[in-house]
């Protein structure tokens, strides 16, 4: 951080600190952690909205995901094959565009209004941009600042230090460099040939199967984590094919799409068209059609589409096309995702749809962004009642059941239905701690946002840390960077680190007796494994029950607060902090734990 490190270097820096006219902001916790450790203010760009204009600002971006592709009459300009290229590609604005335009954006006006600034500097730093999902902060701020009459610098560094290494070579970013936006789809030409030949392959072995098993339906899934989940507890009911190899998911697999022969479209005319169409749509919508709290994001807009269609609509039309081959080749039944939002599942349920074959959607969650992640299921397998109500609130028209969650019932099943108990008696007790790990809509970075969070909650241990054994489950692949956490930041703090990879979450609750984690599936498998937990809150996002902070489930939203309930624990009254195990509560919000229903819904909607 070349920049920042100028500034705060002695030589640069007033005697007193309190004259300084430079105000730091960022998002990112470690540069924040700097700026601390020299005596100087920072302020948090992420944050500062309250929950009313968060609720407002995420019901923005959710409209405005399902329509920036879609012109002043309702036409969409990237129709290919009967398949929306926009709708499909829609996980790059998704992840790279909108978070900037209604995370950064409305939090930054915010900041400008408060301090009135003359200059605005930003720092491009190489390693936090490759550790993150989007790409184009510096192009809000400047529009940002332009509206305003606001002078803005951008500086660009590429110092780093062991930590920034690590961050950058644990990320999950989707990075720009790569010439495509997403992770799951990958262009290499001689694998891609590779794996047409073994596609054809394990579509007759796959069809040989059906014959001896015509009783078996054929699920087609994306084998993501929640069907990963489904596959575990139904794979004798269904036969299962999945679109990339999953630890797993070892039989049944006819097809691998993840890897295609080329970024270039077998018909140029084609893009040629959309192209054309783009331009045709930008100029029928509305000006005010992209001008989000008062600035005109619409050339910003032009600039990201047309960057989609030279990079992501390419080999777009060429996973359509091997998709519609192996709808060609073998039989399916169904569809079956944890979520339509992302990229790789739009253009399976878009040609599933074409193709006239029933799909379905169980979402990972007590409550999902609806209009994003449920517009295109036939079905909506859903976990208890609470959630179809919200479902209804948010006009999706699908047809919805509520079936629980097939892990969950497993996980129910598996364990006896003794009651959860703390005993006070002297002996140190198990505090397992799950990392944060947010969404970049939210945050901008999970890492910063992780790492916040798992220091409020060490704060709050800290007095009674004679009391505790701590141990700490890091994000996936991010191990090594709690590790340098631990030794830089956290060097008060004792506390275990474990990473997913080596321990599944269940068997890691086993030998718990407290466990503390943020809004995730995970505090719902730990309620139901009879464990004590708390609920960490430190944002305004989740504002749903039981996240709410007024539900049955003990909450804390400050590292005093935390502490407090800790010590209310050690002296006996753990009862506050159960009252979320109980069966009649849990099933208000994860449905039915004693009978699996989801196989005989998915049957009955196929039939």
């Amino acid at each position: 951080m070349r920049h920042l490190k100028e500034l705060l270097s002695p030589e640069s820096a007033c005697k007193d600190k309190n004259q300084l006219c430079v105000v730091f902001v960022t998002r990112d916790w470690f540069i924040a952690k700097e700026i601390k450790n020299a005596g100087l203010d920072v302020v948090s760009l992420d944050n500062n909205l309250d929950s009313c204009e968060t609720k407002e600002i995420v019901a923005r971006q959710m409209k405005e995901l399902k329509t920036w592709f879609i012109d002043s009459a309702g036409n969409d300009f990237s129709i290919y094959r009967g398949v929306s290229l926009g709708d499909s590609a829609i996980h790059h604005f998704y992840l790279d565009v909108f978070p900037n335009l209604f995370c950064l954006a409305p939090n930054l006006i915010k900041l400008i209004d408060r301090y009135k600034p003359e200059k605005i500097t930003y720092e491009y730093h190489k390693s936090y941009r490759e550790s993150i999902y989007f790409d184009n902060e510096d192009l809000v701020i400047k529009l940002i600042c332009a509206h305003h009459a606001i002078d803005f610098e951008c500086i660009k560094t590429d110092l780093c230090d062991d930590l920034d290494i690590e961050k950058t070579k644990q990320s999950t970013s989707l990075q720009r460099k790569k010439r495509y936006i997403i992770n799951s789809i990958c262009v290499d030409k001689q694998k891609g040939y590779l794996l047409d030949i073994i596609n054809k392959v394990y579509s007759v072995k796959h069809n040989i199967k059906q014959i001896l098993n015509p009783n078996k339906l054929c699920i087609f899934t994306d084998a993501n984590r929640g069907v990963e989940d489904f596959f575990n507890v139904f794979n004798k009911d269904y036969n299962f094919i999945a679109n990339r190899k999953f630890p797993n998911i070892l039989k049944n697999i006819t097809t691998s799409i993840s890897s295609i022969k080329s970024c270039n479209p077998k018909d140029s005319k084609e893009l040629g068209s959309i192209r054309e169409k783009w331009k045709q749509t930008i100029h029928s919508i509305s000006t005010n059609r992209f001008n989000y709290f008062g600035v005109d994001f619409a050339t910003y807009i032009n600039d990201e589409v047309n960057w989609a269609i030279n990079n992501v609509f390419p080999p777009l039309i060429e996973v359509i096309n091997k998709f519609f081959n192996i709808l060609s080749s073998v039989k399916v039944d169904g569809i079956l995702s944890q979520a339509d939002s992302t990229i790789d599942s739009r253009y399976i349920y878009n040609i599933a749809k074409l193709k006239k074959i029933k799909n379905f959607v169980h979402p990972d969650g007590v409550r999902w962004n609806y209009a994003i992640g449920t517009r295109h299921a036939h079905n909506i397998l859903l976990y208890s009642e609470s959630n179809k109500k919200d479902f209804i609130t948010e006009g999706v028209n699908s047809n919805i059941k509520v079936v629980g969650n097939p892990p969950f019932q497993s996980l129910r099943k598996s364990l006896n239905n003794r009651a959860g108990k703390f005993v006070a008696n002297g002996e140190k007790k198990k505090i397992l701690i799950g990392a944060k790990n947010e969404a970049p809509w939210i945050v901008g970075f999970s890492m910063s946002s992780a790492a916040c969070f798992i220091e409020e909650i060490l704060d709050g241990i800290y007095p009674l840390r004679s009391y505790f054994d701590t141990t700490i489950r890091s994000n996936q692949g991010q191990g090594n960077c709690l590790d340098l956490l631990k030794r830089r930041y956290f060097s008060k703090h004792t506390f275990d680190i474990q990473s997913p990879e080596e321990l599944p979450f269940t068997e890691a609750a086993k030998s718990a007796d407290i466990f503390i984690g943020n809004a995730s599936t995970t505090i719902l498998e730990a309620a139901i494994m009879k464990k004590i937990v708390i609920y960490y809150c430190n944002d305004n996002v989740y504002k749903y029950p039981p996240f709410d902070g007024k539900s049955e489930l003990a909450t804390a939203t400050s590292h005093g607060e935390l502490t407090t309930i800790l010590k209310n624990i050690l002296n006996g009254h753990s009862q506050d902090c159960l009252k979320f195990n109980n069966q009649n509560v849990l099933e208000r919000y994860i449905g039915p734990l004693d009978t699996p229903v989801s196989t005989d819904a998915m049957r009955k909607a196929i039939s």
